[in-house]
């Protein structure tokens, strides 16, 4: 049994006097064998408009006249059924980027109380992201359920010809959340990321 899931999404962005457009493919397919194991495939594309700042969702620096960050993702993986409703998967994935704004791969000693905005605006890099994640879960629909994961990555940046290590790069990832019902409406929950 094979399910597809296709979708579509069109955006259109304004800053000051520029507008850029995209439109950004997803499709996802999960096969099937028995009731205790799938494979997973999924693609995407996504664009976004020149931004750096970390955990500032939105934060932009720049306008469009360089065109939106662009990248494409795949990712393939298995799910199975381990026991007492332990679900495990493993899960490898790709990412490329284009056209990035990202001053901190650039200069590792960026400052931004200095920066140039012109420079970072135009000067554009590409990236990619690569990785394998293993996840065991319960559901939080248990009494107790939560997760735990543990992802390696390598995330790279290509300035000219030049490839190295992102500013970003985080090569080892553990990640884990608990909930528990407590009853009478109460839940108590944990999470770990390190």
């Amino acid at each position: 049994f094979i399910s597809l899931t296709p979708g579509m999404r069109a955006d259109t962005y304004r800053s000051g006097t520029e507008t850029a457009s995209s439109a950004d493919a997803r499709f996802s397919a999960i096969l099937i064998g028995d009731r205790h194991f799938r494979a997973i495939e999924t693609f995407g594309t996504s664009h976004q408009p020149p931004g750096f700042v970390p955990q500032i969702p939105g934060a932009q620096i720049g306008g469009l006249s360089s065109g939106l960050q662009r990248s494409v993702q795949l990712s393939s993986g298995v799910a199975f059924d381990v026991a007492n409703e332990l679900s495990a998967v493993v899960t490898a994935y790709e990412a490329r980027y284009t056209n990035l704004v990202d001053p901190l791969s650039q200069d590792r000693s960026f400052d931004i109380t200095t920066y140039d905005p012109n420079s970072i605006i135009n000067d554009r890099t590409s990236g990619t992201d690569v990785g394998l994640e293993v996840e065991v879960h319960r559901p939080l629909t248990h009494r107790l359920g939560g997760f735990l994961a543990y992802t390696l990555s390598r995330n790279e940046r290509v300035i000219d010809t030049h490839s190295s290590l992102s500013g970003y790069d985080r090569p080892h990832v553990f990640q884990g959340a608990l909930g528990y019902d407590l009853g009478r409406h109460w839940r108590a929950g944990a999470r770990l990321i390190a």
